[in-house]
């Protein structure tokens, strides 16, 4: 090693890829070098485990192995969303925990640095998610120690991110990063001053269902080589993917999200068909009914998550006797199909400001944030569709309720006269005319 020569490294331990980038000093002449595979790009989180031999593939192998559907191997990939998870995985007989796949992927980026550069990378600073808890932190730590890695400080991504683009950032400061990952969105607001950052404000939060549904399990279940050449399934799967995860509001995501669970699905329903239990999902809330104890139900659906790479959210498990009030995506079904009193009651609101003070002003009372800018309504004639199809959702599930198919009809003369005055009379005809199907 040349005199004088320091390397100082950082680990972004992401849930779908890892880098390592190390931190050169040389002669006073500082230096950044990444370190990713040997085409350059970032290293898969993922870990490829034989089921006969208990052999491990890292990175790169076990992507591939992957995408191959190769079944000689049991495929562990997110692992950082699961970090603090109890789940145990026996694989060739021997016990896998989150820990232990997490320490596999830091030996792997270890190894990388070493046979890049021939040096021993024993310390490093690690990339974190602004939200991340404590325990989490803990087993992070834990697995780099199995590695031989000792975590010498974390650093939140976003930060991370604004220090590695210091030199087009330097002269702001003020600054917001936004921090889209695979299984976490994470915003920070910055402040740079004389060359010190420190952060003014951070929040953190686990992405939505389709944003935590990567690209590999979109490519494996989807558009995998049974049914395409497997140049053709990366490509659609890229098409239809953004930052290697199904994007929020894409048409394609819903019906990809469906195709991805329903292993899960046939899985948990013969399970649950066995035991008398009725079970359901929309999205990924899930509900599982019976007039029987729901015993076994938790463990064995957090188990069935952990091995698909997803985590049980257990702040919205909830477990509700007969005697509660039941709601499932936002509807009563204790005896029958309802609307909640206090959705109706706030819809109700906005309907009697509409036909009193008029659209704006309605708007403004009810500081209804998607149809304000600078405190001043916007949008207008779509918040005037979308009142009229919030009234017809309510009688979708309560089509004899009076108030609301009175409201309906003085929502839509008001609406005519509205987009009449407005010069938008086709547009509304239109809107009214997929109403008239949707009674009929």
């Amino acid at each position: 090693m040349a005199t004088g020569l320091k390397y100082y490294f950082g680990i972004d331990f992401g849930t779908t890829n890892s880098a390592t980038v190390g931190y050169v000093v040389m002669d006073q002449k500082p230096e950044a070098v990444k370190y990713g595979d040997e085409e350059g790009r970032p290293i898969p989180s993922i870990v490829a485990i034989d089921k006969t031999t208990g052999a491990v593939f890292n990175g790169r192998d076990a992507w591939d192995k992957k995408m191959e559907l190769s079944e000689s191997c049991e495929y562990i990939s997110s692992v950082k969303t699961i970090l603090d998870s109890e789940q145990v995985k026996t694989i060739a007989g021997r016990e896998w925990t989150a820990v232990d796949v997490a320490s596999e992927v830091f030996k792997y980026l270890k190894a990388n640095v070493h046979n890049r550069t021939g040096i021993d990378m024993e310390e490093a600073t690690v990339a974190i998610p602004v939200g991340f808890s404590a325990s989490k932190r803990a087993k992070l730590r834990e697995a780099a120690k199995k590695a031989g890695i000792h975590i010498r400080s974390f650093i939140s991504e976003p930060t991370a991110a604004f220090i590695a683009n210091y030199d087009e950032l330097k002269s702001s400061s003020i600054v917001a990063i936004f921090d889209w990952g695979g299984g976490t969105l994470d915003v920070s607001i910055l402040q740079h001053i004389n060359g010190k950052v420190s952060e003014l404000a951070t929040v953190g939060r686990d992405t939505d269902f389709f944003g935590s549904i990567s690209f590999e399990q979109v490519l494996c279940a989807a558009f995998n080589t049974h049914y395409v050449s497997k140049q053709v399934g990366f490509l659609l799967t890229s098409l239809c993917c953004k930052n290697d995860a199904l994007p929020q509001g894409s048409p394609t995501s819903p019906a990809l999200s469906n195709i991805v669970m329903r292993r899960f699905d046939d899985q948990i329903g013969r399970w649950c068909n066995q035991r008398q239990i009725t079970y359901t999902r929309y999205c990924d809330d899930m509900t599982f009914s019976s007039d029987r104890p729901l015993y076994g139900v938790y463990q064995k659906v957090k188990k069935m998550l952990f091995e698909m790479g997803f985590e049980l959210n257990e702040a919205k498990t909830h477990f509700i006797s007969n005697a509660d009030r039941q709601t499932v995506t936002g509807l009563v079904v204790n005896e029958k199909l309802s609307i909640p009193s206090s959705y109706k009651r706030n819809l109700r609101q906005e309907i009697y400001y509409t036909l009193k003070f008029g659209i704006e002003d309605s708007i403004v009372h009810g500081n209804r944030l998607n149809f304000l800018e600078d405190g001043q309504p916007i949008r207008c004639p779509t918040y005037m569709t979308h009142l009229i199809g919030s009234v017809q959702y309510v009688l979708q599930i309560e089509p004899e309720n009076r108030w609301f198919l009175n409201a309906k009809q003085k929502l839509l003369d008001y609406a005519r006269a509205y987009f009449r005055d407005e010069g938008l009379g086709e547009e509304y005809y239109l809107h009214r005319s997929r109403l008239r199907e949707k009674d009929e």
